[in-house]
């Protein structure tokens, strides 16, 4: 497994839903043959997220200074990186918001989904499949903590929420035509999307009100209504939950518990999960992280054609490691970084 990580370095000078019991993973010692080359791309502190081709050129996207969306690729074999959206871009004044979420298609094309908050919220859908960056402003109050995907027909799908109500959404591209639904009056923060090899989508964010719960979303477009199942996972806070399938289409979610400060996965139960009641099992991957940036605890996770997951999170102003081997959790591990910084906070991370 390869693993491409992209993060900004911070220079710094300071129930329907059954859960099986709390469990802690039985730890092997970690392999000694983790390493990482590091290359500089740009100047930033803003988020970030990234994504392999499949010749294994990397993709990134990130937010400069909140007036900037970046995107950066190694496809010449050096990086290149140029300005996809600003004021002069748009027309208008802009102000990004820090989350961005990049997807790649078969045909290798780029898909970015981007949150503009000046005067009123949207979401701003970029892409380069008809050869020049071309942007989208969807017509809704809405892009906050999108996440984006395309599914085997090269359809879009972002999971997003309008931030001033707790509404979640999620929009839809069939090629033709954007369609946007709300999935709930109750969420809010980073939200994630996956979808499956049937073409249903998967949701997770957290809830507001009652308590930052982990809520599952699975549904799909019929005839052009939606139809959607909800799952609560946990009744404990928890910091904005990533989300990805493993090869049979199942769901892993990874999050913080905002009160324990552990890392926590929770991984669908094949045995006991039955039509319309789904079971997660519970699975502690690290305990008493130290977040030292207060605004939000980051995570993404990847699995794998052998289903084996790796999880890299922030964790005392660095990026930590908790992954398996032929599906055997080993001790996590602290990648090698450069000090001197506070690096994490944002984190995009794919496995080739």
């Amino acid at each position: 497994m390869i693993l491409s990580v992209i993060s900004p370095l911070l220079t710094s000078n300071d129930e329907t839903e059954s859960l099986s019991s709390k469990n802690n993973p039985m730890f092997s010692n970690p392999i000694t043959d983790i390493g990482f080359e590091w290359s500089l791309i740009d100047n930033t502190s803003g988020s970030v997220d990234t994504v392999v081709d499949d010749n294994d050129n990397t993709h990134v996207v990130y937010n400069l200074n909140q007036n900037e969306i970046k995107y950066a690729t190694d496809s010449s074999g050096t990086w290149v990186n140029q300005t996809i959206a600003s004021a002069s871009i748009i027309g208008r004044t802009v102000s990004f918001g820090l989350p961005v979420s990049i997807a790649i298609d078969s045909s290798g094309f780029v898909h970015i989904s981007v949150h503009e908050q000046d005067i009123v919220d949207r979401l701003i859908y970029i892409t380069n499949k008809n050869g020049t960056w071309d942007w989208t402003e969807l017509s809704c109050i809405c892009g906050g903590g999108s996440s984006i995907t395309v599914d085997s027909t090269n359809e879009i799908h972002i999971s997003h929420v309008d931030i001033s109500t707790d509404v979640v959404k999620y929009s839809h591209f069939d090629g033709n035509t954007w369609s946007t639904y709300t999935i709930s009056s109750n969420g809010n923060g980073q939200t994630s999307i996956a979808v499956d090899q049937n073409g249903d989508f998967h949701i997770t964010y957290k809830t507001v009100h009652g308590g930052s719960n982990i809520q599952y979303v699975v549904g799909s477009i019929i005839t052009s209504m939606l139809a959607v199942d909800y799952f609560t996972i946990a009744n404990v806070n928890y910091d904005e939950p990533y989300l990805s399938l493993n090869n049979t289409g199942r769901p892993q979610i990874v999050a913080v518990n905002a009160s324990s400060n552990d890392l926590e996965l929770f991984s669908y139960n094949t045995s006991t999960s039955v039509s319309g009641n789904i079971n997660f099992d519970r699975t502690i991957l690290d305990t008493n992280l130290v977040n030292t940036y207060q605004l939000h605890s980051h995570q993404v996770m990847n699995i794998d054609s052998n289903d084996d997951i790796s999880v890299l999170y922030y964790n005392n102003n660095g990026i930590d490691l908790a992954y398996q081997e032929n599906n055997i959790w080993q001790s996590p591990i602290n990648l090698n970084l450069p000090t001197n910084g506070d690096i994490g906070r944002w984190m995009g991370a794919v496995s080739d």
